[in-house]
């Protein structure tokens, strides 16, 4: 990102970002609730109405500021979400079809010890750990090169939290595909 503004309708919420992040690299941003760290994840992702006002997020070198949220996920963009809404009526397994993962799904939910959700509908009736484990696999399902994190352990209590951090490893671990590099970008208010 390069002197990166952005606003939502006419309120400005970032201010000149710079940030380079190498490819296999993994980023935290941590500080306050409403210091822009959500703002900054939702305006790289390109998530309404989030809108660059000037500045460049550049992607392997190409500017994707004016490129729209399905064509970044297109290009390997993925991100959790905070409280990501129930898909009542669209199971796990026929999202992951849709996606082009079905053949993955076993295999990755079993890595994250999420095995018997295929037929449950996608978040609905899921416990807090149940969304972050789901919201993780599914950055794994899409094999997503940049995995942006907003506050991967709200919704977890305490004693949870590090089964979030160990799910979130294997996307870095010795296990991650050689092939895919994934870089990370996460935001926390909890240390």
């Amino acid at each position: 990102m390069r002197n990166l503004h952005a606003a939502v309708g006419t309120t400005r919420v970032l201010h000149g970002v710079n940030l380079v992040i190498p490819a296999g690299e993994t980023h935290i941003l941590f500080g306050p609730n409403g210091s822009g760290k959500s703002s900054l994840l939702a305006t790289i992702m390109g998530l309404p109405p989030y809108r660059v006002t000037s500045g460049h997020i550049l992607f392997k070198g190409r500017p994707v500021e004016a490129v729209p949220v399905d064509e970044r996920a297109r290009l390997g963009f993925g991100m959790t979400f905070q409280r990501p809404p129930g898909l009542d009526g669209v199971t796990v397994e026929a999202f992951t079809a849709a996606i082009g993962s079905a053949d993955m799904l076993k295999e990755e939910a079993a890595a994250l010890d999420f095995r018997g959700f295929e037929e449950r509908d996608v978040i609905v009736g899921f416990s807090g750990g149940e969304i972050k484990r789901w919201e993780i696999l599914k950055l794994f399902l899409k094999r997503s090169a940049l995995c942006l994190f907003d506050e991967p352990e709200s919704g977890v209590d305490l004693e949870h939290i590090a089964a979030v951090g160990g799910a979130i490893d294997p996307l870095l671990g010795a296990n991650a595909p050689k092939s895919l590099p994934r870089t990370l970008l996460g935001n926390t208010s909890t240390l």
